[in-house]
């Protein structure tokens, strides 16, 4: 097996090229790989140290300048950043980078108990956490216990159940979904919506002034915003919003096909599509798409 950046033949042979992460900015490709039954983390298709095992993806900075990977050697677990190693412990997930690479999160189990670092910090330990997220700007990293948010200092609930958490781009607007009385609702800013199905995940505007959520119910999978539901999916990607917060975005399958789907469109069907992207102005989105054997890139102008 070998590793193809566009027409380019760039490393290889490989038993198996495992998940491979291409830098925001383009230029620098990372991944898991096996030669010879060890395990290696690829940087532009040069081999690191051999490990008894990596965790996949090997993450990139939007830049490409900081690459991040959890490892296991000898039965002990950690998180090798630019080639040094982190504190170990008897587990650890795969690591979270901010945008410009300069904080690294991971959520790490000793003895039974889990906690989130940041910067090899770490937290209070828990039963249970999710990955962490950051903000865009890399100021706030929040994650959940399962029944309650941490943020910073912030501890939000405990409610019956919580979703992930997702933060606006300067991290001061907090949006997760929570469980009280059998009944799901979002919250953003302390200000609660009630939903008609099941949350699954949440989805925020990169100013903080509106919240999503992908919703469950009968079995099939829609996106609620504003008080409404539309969709119904067997497999829906998470949504974004476009940059000014109006629209947004998806890739969902119904069946065999995929679609892209926004509040006012459906397109498709396809064999298989990427994450939307919107244009910096909003008024375009743009995809990939499998058609067949073939591999299209689609941009559309939108309503």
């Amino acid at each position: 097996m070998w590793l193809y950046v566009g027409d380019e033949r760039r490393a290889g042979p490989f038993e198996c090229v495992c998940s491979p992460s291409v830098s925001a900015r383009g230029g620098r490709v990372a991944f898991a790989g096996i030669r010879d039954g060890r395990r290696y983390a690829y940087l532009d298709g040069k081999e690191g140290s051999a490990w008894d095992y990596v965790v996949i993806p090997v993450v990139l900075s939007e830049d490409g300048g900081t690459v991040a990977f959890a490892a296991t050697q000898d039965r002990k677990s950690f998180v090798v950043r630019d080639g040094r190693r982190g504190p170990a412990f008897d587990q650890v997930r795969a690591p979270v980078l901010s945008r410009d690479g300069k904080h690294l999160a991971y959520a790490a189990q000793q003895s039974g108990a889990w906690r989130v670092l940041v910067d090899d910090r770490a937290g209070k330990s828990f039963d249970f956490v999710d990955d962490p997220v950051f903000s865009a700007d890399g100021s706030a990293v929040a994650y959940s216990t399962g029944f309650q948010i941490i943020a910073g200092d912030s501890v939000l609930g405990p409610y019956d159940a919580v979703t992930a958490p997702a933060l606006s781009a300067d991290g001061r607007g907090i949006a997760f979904g929570r469980k009280s009385a059998g009944r799901w609702a979002l919250v953003l800013g302390g200000r609660e919506q009630p939903v008609d199905g099941d949350l699954e995940r949440v989805f925020v505007s990169a100013d903080g002034a509106r919240v999503g959520g992908v919703v469950s119910r009968d079995r099939k999978l829609g996106v609620w915003v504003d008080g409404q539901r539309r969709g119904q999916f067997d497999q829906l990607d998470t949504p974004v919003f476009g940059p000014d917060g109006r629209r947004w975005a998806a890739a969902a399958r119904d069946g065999f096909s995929w679609f892209v789907v926004t509040g006012d469109a459906q397109y498709g069907p396809y064999g298989d599509v990427g994450t939307p992207v919107f244009s910096p102005d909003g008024r375009q989105l743009s995809f990939g798409v499998r058609v067949g054997r073939e591999l299209r890139w689609s941009s559309v102008p939108l309503p």
